[in-house]
């Protein structure tokens, strides 16, 4: 899982203004892939050691947090309001 981890952090700093459309998009979907994978990972783990042993570890609720946040992201990115005023948002900063 560390490699995909570290794949995943490849692709996080390709992001940027730097890019064509099409390339953002590309990242887009790679990002959507590895957010994929890691809540494939945790019904794996909740699956596999049952709520009470994952939950009896920190690792789990950081790894917890972590896919949250991208479900989250994720649906909030999928907002076209939001994108326009993220798009904004590289003019102010």
């Amino acid at each position: 899982m560390i490699v995909v981890v570290v794949i995943n952090c490849f692709f996080l700093g390709l992001e940027g203004n730097y890019f064509s459309q099409a390339v953002k998009e590309n990242l887009e979907i790679t990002n959507t892939f590895f957010n994929v994978i890691y809540i494939l990972e945790f019904f794996v783990k909740i699956v596999g050691l049952g709520a009470v042993e994952y939950f009896t570890d920190f690792d789990n609720y950081l790894d917890l947090i972590v896919t949250g946040f991208s479900i989250l992201d994720f649906v909030v990115l999928s907002n076209k309001t939001y994108k326009e005023i993220n798009d904004c948002k590289k003019y102010i900063i």
